[in-house]
């Protein structure tokens, strides 16, 4: 799981599954299995990838500071279970959080996202996407791609669940394809910049749903 480690530093690629942070009901997260580390960004439960810790107050300031600057890159891979009408373009649509989940509304806070679809099937209808958040807003990627007609394949909350469990032919599928697959921010403690990456989990239907994928993501 970790990707690297220096003094300063712990870059994981984050599991299916696992919370972030403890709370009610959650018996293990990345906080307790790593405690000496101090989190300066956040992935959702079900989104795998990289994920950075600081080990020291120094790095934890500076790369928290550079998400608040938006000066981290963070560029996302997601399976969509609807090709994109468009094969790029950037997503401007402001979101507004109502409890536990988020929307796209008037009187939002401004968010945009670029995407690029990578690869598509004519006969799943699905396709491989490119995500990058330009803004931080919760759910982000998952909103602006139901809000454009082209919703995460396996998405329970944003996604049409349904057709996913079709496609699958799983029944019992309870699994969001929405992966973090590089980040680029400025190196805390050095000149220049850190650059992380994660492959693709190797469990991804691409066979089943039809998608070749090219071999850059892999």
């Amino acid at each position: 799981m970790p990707l690297i480690s220096t003094p300063h530093i712990l870059a994981i690629d984050k599991p299916f599954g696992m919370a972030v942070q403890g709370g009610s009901g959650i018996t293990e997260s990345i906080d307790s299995l790593y405690p000496g580390c101090k989190l300066v960004h956040r992935l959702d439960r079900d989104t795998t990838g990289v994920l950075v810790m600081a080990k020291t107050k120094k790095a934890a300031a500076r790369m928290t500071q550079s998400f608040k600057d938006h000066d981290a890159q963070k560029i996302y891979l997601a399976i969509t279970s609807v090709v994109p009408t468009e094969p790029q373009g950037m997503i401007e649509a402001p979101i507004k959080k109502i409890r536990d989940k988020s929307i796209v509304a008037p009187d939002g806070l401004f968010a945009e996202t670029f995407y690029k679809t990578l690869c598509t099937s004519g006969k799943t209808g699905c396709a491989l996407v490119r995500f990058e958040p330009l803004s931080g807003r919760t759910h982000q990627i998952r909103v602006h791609a139901q809000h454009m007609g082209f919703p995460l394949f396996g998405d329970p909350r944003y996604g049409d669940f349904k057709r996913s469990r079709d496609l699958s032919n799983e029944p019992k599928m309870n699994r969001l394809y929405l992966h973090a697959w590089r980040l680029d921010i400025a190196h805390p403690t050095e000149k220049g910049r850190l650059e992380l990456s994660a492959p693709l989990p190797i469990d991804w239907p691409f066979e089943a749903l039809d998608l070749v994928p090219p071999s850059s993501v892999l």
